[in-house]
């Protein structure tokens, strides 16, 4: 339980998110086909959100409602075109990860990585204490830190280099609209 061991373990994920990223910029972002589907994607939510903020009078509320519904669609599809575009290099990132845990397992395991301050709910026991002897349930394994970096420094790297998801403006939370006849 030091700051080594953490400091390997944040290098080495922090390697392996830099090189996931690398190969996503190389083999799709760079292209030319996804460039184009993101400036698609792009005119779409600004079309969407002009749309929505214009006013109209009550006679013309169907006919914008419905040129919103058919731009959300739109967007939906976009989004799901540009999901396609990254489906097979995301599919061998997930095999790298693969081999990276298995890795990484080999090397930390049965290692008490940190100490938490408290005891965690009991469903993340076998994320916080897997390969831990025991049954201290504050010892931290690496999988727990593991999975906390990869997901922090694979956020920050997308950010840094401008590769982040795009953000619609569809609302996930936003009830589905009734057709109204």
């Amino acid at each position: 339980m030091s700051l080594m061991l953490i400091g390997k373990l944040v290098c080495f994920t922090l390697a392996i998110c830099s090189f996931s990223e690398g190969l996503l910029y190389l083999w799709v972002y760079r292209t030319e086909d996804y460039q184009r589907k993101i400036t698609h994607f792009h005119e779409l939510n600004r079309k969407l959100e002009k749309e929505k903020s214009a006013i109209v009078t009550y006679d013309r509320r169907r006919a914008q409602e419905k040129k919103i519904n058919n731009l959300e669609e739109s967007v939906k599809a976009a989004s799901a075109d540009l999901n396609r575009s990254k489906m097979k290099v995301n599919l061998a990132i997930s095999a790298l990860y693969f081999i990276f845990y298995r890795f990484l397992n080999a090397l930390f395991q049965r290692q008490v990585m940190a100490k938490l301050p408290f005891v965690p709910i009991k469903w993340l026991w076998g994320m916080t204490h897997r390969s831990l002897e025991g049954n201290d349930y504050t010892d931290c394994s690496f999988v727990f830190l593991y999975t906390l970096a990869s997901m922090f420094l694979k956020a920050i790297i997308s950010k840094a280099i401008g590769t982040a998801p795009p953000r619609t403006s569809l609302d996930i939370f936003q009830e589905p609209k009734k057709e109204e006849e």
